[in-house]
């Protein structure tokens, strides 16, 4: 495979920093600005931020819009990955840390 046919990689992510702060308190439900700082180890090698918008309803539940740019290299190819996210969550819901993700081969 090279670095521009589609394929799957795996890599261990760990969360090396994270913020949250408040956005637009002045009216609910509260509106949540998120950072996180990641790094990826494995197939693909790279560190990124996240950053997020949460609402956090008075009821527990969540739902949060994400973007991710990711500098790495894949397969000796330097590129950038991408990733936008959308997720809501009940009180009940958890996700432990780490993931694992498919994805195309950086562009050279």
């Amino acid at each position: 495979m090279n670095s521009r046919q589609p394929g799957y990689a795996m890599a261990k992510v760990a969360v090396k920093d994270s913020r949250a702060k408040p956005y637009d308190p002045s009216c609910g439900p509260a509106l949540l600005e998120i950072a996180l700082t990641e790094t990826f180890t494995g197939d693909i090698d790279g560190q990124s931020t996240v950053h997020a918008l949460q609402v956090r309803h008075e009821d527990g539940s969540a739902s949060m819009a994400s973007v991710q740019r990711l500098p790495a290299s894949w397969q000796g190819a330097r590129g950038a990955l991408f990733w936008k996210g959308l997720k809501s969550s009940t009180p009940a819901e958890s996700r432990p840390p780490g993931s694992s993700f498919r994805g195309r081969a950086p562009a050279t």
